[in-house]
C-alpha cells in the first residue's frame, strides 16, 4: 500500500472548503439582505414618517407664533398695567391736590419707585433686585402663555433634526412632501 502524503490531503480538505464556500457563499452570510421589495417597503415608511414630521414641525411653528403673539400681547398688557397703576396713583394725588407742581410729581414717582423696591425687598430679600422682580413678573407671565409649551423651541430644534436625519438617509430626497 502507498503512504499519501499530507500535502495531499491538506489539498483535498482545502478543495473541499473552497467548494463548500463557493456554493454556500449567499447563504452564510449571517446578516439580512434587503430585497427590492423590502427596500422599496423601508423607503415607504421612511417618506410617511418624513410627511408627518413636516406636518408636525409645521403645527409646532404655527403654534409657537400664536404663542410669542399672545405672550408679547399679554406682556404689553402686564406692563400697561404697572404703568397705569403708577399714572393713576398721580392722577389721584393731583386730584387730591396733593401734587401742586413738578417738583412734587417728581417727589411722589420718586416714592412710587421706593414702594415697588420695598416690595421687592419684602419679596426677596435684597434691593438691587428690582430687575428680578420686573424679571419674575415677566417668568409667570410666560409660563401662564406658554404652559406645558415652555419648551416648544427644544421640540422644533428635534424635530427639524429628524427630518434631517431622514432625507439625509437616502430614503427621502430634498424635494419629499
Amino acid at each position: 500500500m502507498k503512504k499519501t502524503s499530507i500535502w495531499f490531503w491538506i489539498t483535498i480538505i482545502l478543495l473541499i472548503v473552497i467548494i463548500i464556500y463557493l456554493f454556500t457563499l449567499g447563504q452564510v452570510n449571517g446578516a439580512k439582505k434587503i430585497t427590492p421589495e423590502e427596500f422599496s417597503e423601508e423607503r415607504k415608511k421612511a417618506k410617511q414618517r418624513h410627511k408627518r414630521l413636516v406636518k408636525h414641525l409645521d403645527n409646532q411653528k404655527s403654534l409657537k407664533k400664536h404663542l410669542d403673539k399672545r405672550f408679547k400681547q399679554l406682556y404689553l398688557f402686564v406692563r400697561i398695567c404697572l404703568v397705569s397703576i403708577w399714572l393713576g396713583s398721580m392722577a389721584l394725588l393731583h386730584i387730591r391736590n396733593i401734587l401742586e407742581g413738578l417738583n412734587d410729581f417728581l417727589l411722589y414717582s420718586q416714592l412710587s419707585v421706593l414702594a415697588t423696591a420695598v416690595i421687592c425687598f419684602l419679596t426677596f430679600g435684597t434691593i438691587t433686585n428690582v430687575k428680578d422682580y420686573i424679571d419674575s413678573i415677566k417668568i409667570r407671565t410666560e409660563n401662564w402663555v406658554y404652559g406645558k409649551y415652555v419648551n416648544i423651541d427644544e421640540r422644533i430644534e428635534n424635530t427639524q433634526l429628524e427630518i434631517n436625519q431622514l432625507k439625509e438617509s437616502n430614503f427621502i430626497g430634498d424635494n419629499a412632501n
